[in-house]
């Protein structure tokens, strides 16, 4: 870059702000490239770890060259860092930002920078890669020194490293290479230049900020999307432009002084504040302006004021925020304002946010309330803030028109008078008569003037709860908050939802770092904060005591030290008796089983227990020494926590808990057998004499992000499937009398920026600035149902349709829904009327004689059944048995069943129906008078089927011969499963086996809906054409990544197995497998053993040297085998089967 000035444009990534190109100036590089090639000096771990360093060419902007470093990180702990020494003189005097131009690879998607200073202080700040150059521009003053408060002073840096590592994304290549590292200083840093830094409190009237007015989360929502995170889970905020915001007022007198100020806002006023700049803007019939530059925890960034006067003798005051950073702290910013001081008195205005897509005017709509959630019998009310609108808009019309979100269908429209007194910015209130139940899009419209805006917002069941012990309730949320505590506003808007139980989690007020950073220290503030909300909304908290201070941890990890259990039990009693009032349940950690709650983990499972029953010992003595009616809860494991847990028991840590928790994530839980993964854990406790203890599910949920398509085509999952999945995974686990959690109040990630697309980014059932999702509505209209019911019976109502019977206050209530599609079923039920509920609560009342009621994928309830009659025909379809001879078949094979109802102690007369897969042949309809009879069925030959085989049984007995008024209907289904022989097997791999009647698929995409509806087998075949010119090289078969297991075959020939759902697969081929200047064979077999799986992320290839085939695209694929029992060990190889 040599000595010249550069005006630049960037784009930042995660840690910085865009700045325009006019708005920033570069300072010649501290390291040039191009003169020179600096020495790197390696710091490898452990040291072992290969890598590669290289001078390439060309560079990232038009240089000749750059520095790239290379691996092939093969273990999780792998890191690689180096560092340069920076020239003595680097030019970086008055600089605010490091500038550098780096390029990542998929793989290599973080990399920590850290400056040292000549006194070897160290700052450092992570930043998300991409896999092309980019210009990285970060603000100095985000870069962290751990060790102390000691500022950074850019021309006192002495060296830059840079560390990049394997972690949990795939083995395979990882590089990063740098250009032109250097200082540079933008707007921002001539601003702060300019600024006023020095505030002082402010005791003086406070803004009148209306329910809605909260300027963090008012600026989350309305910026959504174009956030940068600067930390994985969002802790750390950036915006990559000016933030406009805007105060008009009619002035009485001439002469005016303007101070402006931030209001700080706690959960409660306890530990409120609000701060002013003493030095004021003096306006008197001409311009004013001023800089004031802001540095809280929460809040970092420096607002440029101007206020003028207009010709209608108004001021206007016209703001811009150049924000650095929006932290995470217990205290967050809720309003900037104006003191405006006249002889005549004072006057406190608000600073409203603008839509900066509005061009300067508009309006945006915002619930009355934060979280736009309203209960039955509430008014229904919006904010509509309007600003710099022009005269004839000032008198318009707000058309508006609301859209059921779950059917999509327009359901009320109507207008607004909208009148706005000039230049003003005001916020007005318009009400809206509401009904209907669930989640709605209202949208608004200026008639003339054709501005536009919307928003959403939830319409709820009253719940009647006023008799529930919060602590007795059987559903909660676990709370995530990144910039506004959870305790702010979630224990009112989840209390609406009758969701009763809160669970903190990461680093809250609960954690023994945040009570006790230093031994002997302790801040009490949060916590007691956080108590005296849950008291206003009745809600219970559950306890996790987490992480251990730095003080007190393990080297190098974050659990207790062996020489500081004394402390840890201390710490456990101290946190105990000051809230044995609040408290009942205390969680001892958080999935101890990963690494990363409970760090170094030893890959030994039975270690990891020893280690985790050793801090529940002492945890469990010191809560029950302060409170013997405690209930402690232990394990808490994650990710497939069953072997964990039977390790748990094994150990015999069942002594020192009351109660066990798990987390368990399973999209179409029915095909994943979630129901018989409750059933296990049954019987693990009963197995060591521990059925009386709890069950928590207290993590459950699935992603969603419907505002984003991309990441919802890529995910697979839409708002409504995670509606209807944390819905009937909750039925099933209080079927089982398990409490259940679910994962998480709020969206932990960014689902618009694909670097952090996880299944779980989009878990929250909130979105970014407190808008509902579907889940959101449909968890109240469980709750309202079902919280204080008892589980009665399961009930088989058809092939696909589920349903469950639970009692409350002597009612039964009936839930049904499908596992696919829809279906229609029949109840054994006399005429009486009953009460129909969709999943949101909204009712039909009905005559229920002859009805057949319509199953989809989304629960309903019936209620005003009469138990009696229901427990009658519930216990007769008990008595009926139907069984197979077999449950594994061939193609073709014959199968019997029996249907015996012998145990009936009435004469029985009826006709049975049987229903089959497609292509299968069986009986038709048979009468039948006797209790026991035979039938049987035949398998569909050839060809793999598409979808898991059931045979289904519908016996209709007539209601006369038992004594009732009508026929009782009653289902039984019996699951199947085709084995194919070896020689099938076989041909599968083989080029002139004919697939043509296999499914087409594309790939890589989501994971298969095959998969998803299943766990098993399955076969992906292409055939593909490599040229003679490769003849002889080495070709290598990219295949990208693959859930779970893979075992792949070209022509015939096994090349590879990977058995990890999260590694790349690339696979050498032989040179005697290939057929040169011909078609090839790819054959790919897939065992998933829970969600969904199948290949779900490229790139696919094949690849000799720089020559590249494409694979993506369209593949044939069909079903092996489907697997009743779950689980890793499930997996039979081929190994044995094939001779290579």
């Amino acid at each position: 870059m040599g000595k010249r000035l550069q005006v630049l444009f960037y784009l930042f990534l995660l840690i910085a702000m865009e700045i325009k190109a006019e708005e920033i100036v570069v300072f010649k590089s501290a390291l040039d490239f191009e003169q020179e090639e600096p020495k790197a000096t390696f710091e490898v771990t452990p040291n072992d770890t290969p890598y590669q360093a290289d001078w390439i060419q060309p560079g990232a902007a038009g240089t000749q060259k750059a520095f790239e470093v290379k691996t092939k990180f093969t273990r999780e702990k792998d890191v690689i860092a180096f560092r340069f020494s920076l020239p003595a003189e680097s030019e970086a005097e008055g600089a605010d930002l490091l500038h550098f131009w780096a390029r990542g690879t998929d793989a290599t998607a973080k990399v920590e920078v850290m400056l040292v200073d000549k006194q070897g202080a160290m700052y450092k700040r992570k930043v998300m890669l991409e896999n092309t150059w980019k210009e990285y521009l970060t603000p100095l003053d985000t870069f962290i020194n751990t060790a102390s408060s000691a500022k950074l002073k850019p021309e006192a840096l002495a060296q830059i490293r840079f560390c990049f590592w394997r972690g949990f994304v795939p083995m395979g290549q990882h590089s990063l290479a740098l250009d032109e590292i250097g200082f540079a200083r933008s707007e921002s840093g001539d601003w702060e230049g300019k600024s006023q830094k020095e505030v002082i409190p402010y005791c003086g009237r406070m803004p009148e900020l209306p329910p809605s007015a909260d300027f963090t989360i008012e600026s989350l929502d309305l910026f959504r999307g174009r956030w940068q995170f600067g930390t994985l889970l969002g802790t750390n905020l950036h915006y990559s432009e000016k933030i406009p915001l805007a105060a008009a007022w009619q002035p009485t007198e001439p002469r005016s002084e303007i101070k402006f100020g931030y209001l700080a806002a706690a959960p409660t006023r306890k530990m409120a504040y609000a701060r002013v700049f003493p030095e004021p803007l003096v306006v008197a019939g001409k311009e004013a302006e001023g800089y004031f530059s802001i540095k809280e925890p929460f809040l970092t960034g420096v607002i440029h004021l101007k206020v003028e006067p207009k010709a209608d003798a108004k001021m206007l005051c016209q703001a811009e925020l150049l924000l650095k950073e929006l932290g995470s702290a217990h205290d967050y910013l809720k309003s900037l304002f104006l003191v405006i001081s006249t002889v005549n008195g004072e006057q406190i205005l608000p600073l409203q946010l603008i839509n900066p897509e509005a061009d300067t005017r508009g309006i945006r709509v915002i619930p009355s309330r934060i979280g736009g959630s309203f209960e039955e019998g509430e008014k229904v009310a919006f904010d509509v803030i309007g600003h710099n609108l022009t005269a004839e808009a000032m008198q318009d019309e707000i058309a508006f028109e609301v859209t059921d979100y779950s059917t999509g269908q327009m359901i009320q429209e109507g207008k607004w008078e909208l009148a706005l007194d000039g230049d003003a910015v005001e916020r007005l209130t318009f009400q809206l008569p509401w009904q209907k139940k669930g989640l709605f899009i209202l949208r608004c419209q200026l008639v003339k003037s054709g501005q536009e805006a919307q928003t959403r917002f939830c319409y709820l069941p009253k719940q009647d709860l006023a008799n529930l012990e919060p602590r007795d309730a059987m559903f909660g949320i676990n709370v995530f908050w990144q910039q506004v505590p959870w305790y702010a506003y979630q224990p009112e808007i989840m209390g609406r939802a009758g969701i009763k139980w809160m669970r903190p989690w990461l680093n809250y007020e609960n954690t023994w770092p945040v009570i006790e950073p230093n031994k002997g220290e302790y801040n009490w503030n949060y916590l007691d904060e956080t108590f005296q909300q849950l008291a206003q909304a009745k809600q219970a908290y559950q306890f996790m005591f987490m992480w251990a201070p730095g003080w007190a941890a393990i080297k190098g990890g974050n659990y207790v030290a062996p020489e500081h259990y004394a402390d840890w039990a201390e710490h456990v009693k101290k946190v105990v008796t000051r809230y044995q009032e609040q408290v009942q349940y205390w969680e001892v950690w958080n999935e101890p089983n990963l690494n990363g709650s409970w760090s170094p983990s030893s890959p030994d499972v039975a270690e990891n227990v020893r280690v985790y029953i050793e801090h529940l010992k002492e945890a469990y003595k010191a809560v029950k020494g302060v409170d013997a009616n405690a209930k402690v809860i232990a394990i808490s494991a994650g990710g497939g926590p069953l072997p964990y847990t039977k390790e748990f028991a094994r150990q015999g840590g069942l002594n020192y808990c009351d109660a066990i928790s798990l987390h368990i994530y399973m999209p179409y839980p029915e095909r994943g057998n979630y129901w018989a993964v409750l059933q296990e854990i049954k019987e693990v406790l009963a197995a060591h004499n521990a059925g009386h203890k709890e069950v928590w599910i207290n993590e459950l949920g699935t992603g969603a992000y419907d505002l984003y398509p991309d990441y919802a085509r890529e995910v697979g999952y839409s708002e409504m499937q995670q509606a209807n999945w944390n819905v009937r995974q909750a039925i099933m686990d209080l079927a089982f009398g398990y409490r259940s959690l679910w994962f998480c109040s709020y969206d932990p990630r960014n689902s618009e920026d694909k670097r952090q697309w996880t299944w779980d980014s989009g878990i929250g059932i909130y979105y970014l600035g407190y808008q509902p999702k579907l889940a959101y509505p449909a968890i109240a209209g469980l709750t309202y149902q079902l919280e204080g019911a008892k589980f009665v019976s399961k009930l088989t109502l058809g092939a696909q349709t589920w349903g469950m019977v639970f009692e409350k206050d002597g009612e039964a209530i009936i839930c049904f829904w499908t596992e696919e599609g829809t279906e229609n079923f029949e109840l054994p039920l006399e005429e009486q009327e009953i009460t129909l509920f969709d999943m949101f609560g909204n009712k039909r009342c009905l005559n229920a004689q002859g009805l057949t009621f319509l199953a989809t994928e989304s629960p309903q309830y019936i209620r005003g059944v009469k138990l009696d009659y229901l427990r009658y025909a519930i216990g007769l379809e008990k008595l009926i048995k139907l069984s197979a001879e077999k449950q594994e078949l061939n193609p073709g094979e014959k199968v019997s069943f029996k249907l015996d109802l012998s145990a009936i102690d009435l004469p029985v007369e009826g006709k049975l129906s049987i229903e089959v897969p497609q292509g299968w042949q069986s009986p038709s309809e048979v009468a039948f008078n006797e209790k026991q009879l035979s039938f049987q069925v035949q398998a569909a030959a050839g060809e793999l089927p598409n979808s898991a085989p059931k045979v289904r049984a519908v016996i209709q007995l007539r209601g006369d011969t038992l004594g009732l008024e009508r026929n009782v209907y009653i289902s039984k289904v019996i699951p199947l499963e085709i084995a194919f022989p070896e020689a099938k097997l076989r041909d599968f791999t083989q080029r002139a086996y004919d697939d043509s009647k296999w499914e087409n698929v594309t790939k890589p995409a989501e994971r298969d809906r095959f998969f998803s509806a299943y766990d098993g087998y399955g076969w992906y075949r292409k055939l593909v054409f490599i040229p003679e010119s490769w003849r002889g090289k080495q070709i290598k078969l990219n295949l990208g990544l693959i859930d779970d297991i893979d075992e792949t075959f070209v022509n015939g020939k096994k090349v590879g197995a990977t058995y990890q759902w999260d590694e790349k697969r690339e696979y050498s081929l032989p040179l005697e497998v290939v057929a040169y200047g011909a078609e090839n064979l790819i054959a790919v077999r897939v065992y998933d053993y829970q969600a969904g799986g199948g290949i779900y992320s490229g790139p696919l290839s094949l690849s000799c040297g720089e020559e590249r085939i494409n694979l993506e695209g369209e593949w044939r694929f069909a079903v092996e085998a489907f697997q009743r029992q779950r689980g890793i060990n499930a997996f039979k190889s081929l190994e044995d089967k094939f001779t290579h």
